[in-house]
């Protein structure tokens, strides 16, 4: 049962839209947005949001000021259609994701970040 009001998101959507920012603009820079339809991206977006949620549930702190995904640390996220999700954490701000497209995406890690890692938080709504 879904209890979402209209206008909420979940934290997996909120991540697969970073995901899906993340792939659109590292196409729109290469110039190949026409390799992959919307069904592509929408899936892989939800993928990589599995892998981020998956992070974020291995690295969760006891306490919210602990935080023990390092710098240069690496986890997988392992799928069965879409192959690994490799995850890295850069310099605490960043991470690169691997997918098997085989290509790699840099962008902003806000799961990573302390923010999200607080007990309970919860994601922005649609609002």
């Amino acid at each position: 049962m879904n209890d979402k009001k209209p206008n909420e998101i979940t934290l997996r959507d909120y991540f697969a839209a970073k995901a899906m920012q993340a792939l659109a603009t590292d196409l729109y820079a290469t110039k190949a947005g026409c390799v992959f339809g919307s069904d592509d991206i929408a899936r892989w977006a939800y993928v990589t949001a599995d892998a981020m949620l998956n992070v974020r549930e291995i690295t969760m702190p006891k306490h919210p000021r602990e935080f023990n995904f390092n710098v240069g640390d690496k986890l997988t996220h392992k799928t069965e259609d879409w192959g690994e999700v490799i995850i890295t954490n850069i310099d605490g701000g960043q991470i690169t994701i691997r997918t098997h497209f085989g290509r790699e995406i840099t962008y902003m890690s806000h799961f990573l970040s302390e923010k999200w890692n607080k007990i309970n938080q919860e994601p922005p709504t649609g609002e």
